[in-house]
């Protein structure tokens, strides 16, 4: 559902940042959009067989998961710094727009993944 929002938003705020000359929005939409189309990709080809049925694949769930809540983690901390850096080596909106669409996502994608951890623990 994020992966789908995120792509439904990202192209609504690219539009709109596009129609008003807005940098900042429009690189953060373009950013979102393809963020969300990329996760879309990668859960449509991890998601067929994944399934809790032994032991062995709710183990194999949990450290996928895992891993993807350590690299939505770093995505997020790059996002920062690319809009950190966007910011003080020249005042570009458009790469601060860019930066802070990826830091959203990492959240957003760390904070849902971490959920399905503890889901899965249970």
């Amino acid at each position: 559902m994020w992966a789908v929002l995120s792509v439904l938003l990202g192209v609504a705020s690219w539009l709109l940042g596009r129609r008003g000359r807005g940098t900042l929005l429009a690189s953060f939409g373009l950013q979102l959009a393809a963020w969300g189309g990329l996760l879309i990709a990668v859960a449509g080809a991890m998601g067929v067989g994944v399934g809790m049925r032994d032991h062995a694949g709710a183990v194999r769930l949990d450290r996928t998961t895992w891993f993807a809540a350590g690299l939505a983690c770093g995505l997020a901390l790059a996002g920062a710094a690319v809009s950190l850096l966007g910011w003080l080596l020249g005042r570009r909106l458009s790469v601060v727009g860019a930066g802070l669409a990826v830091l959203v996502h990492g959240v957003a994608v760390a904070v849902l993944s971490l959920m399905l951890a503890g889901a899965i623990a249970r």
